[in-house]
């Protein structure tokens, strides 16, 4: 028989959680019903980590950026914690609807992301 499943990671309520704020984006996917306002849901969730890490290292001597090394489990986490129903098929929808000029620079960076940190997740390559 297979295994019992596991029981659902609750909802971040606590402002302590790391993230907290991209995991609420994260949260507002589900809800938003055209696909760009989904992908712009997506991309201020995306916005939220690289300020939630400059704000970390706020006081280094050095500039510190966030490349795709550092942002990949960052991302997956909170899309983890976002608890997001139906992530391959958002990322489907997303996939099919949004116009091919708006894949441009940040927004066709974020789409990627995504559809990484899902593979990530997912333990499987989605194509």
């Amino acid at each position: 028989p297979p295994p019992p499943p596991l029981p659902p990671l609750p909802t971040p309520t606590e402002r302590h959680i790391p993230y907290y704020s991209a995991i609420l984006e994260l949260q507002k996917v589900e809800h938003e019903a055209v696909p760009f306002s989904k992908l712009q849901t997506v991309l201020s969730a995306y916005r939220q980590i690289c300020a939630d890490v400059a704000y970390f290292y706020r006081d280094s001597p050095k500039q510190v950026l966030i490349g795709a090394d550092d942002l990949l489990p960052i991302f997956s986490y909170c899309l983890v914690h976002s608890a997001l129903s139906n992530g391959i098929s958002q990322l489907e929808f997303l996939s099919d609807f949004i116009l091919e000029e708006d894949l441009n620079g940040e927004m066709g960076y974020v789409l990627a992301t995504l559809h990484t940190s899902l593979n990530v997740v997912c333990g499987y390559e989605i194509e």
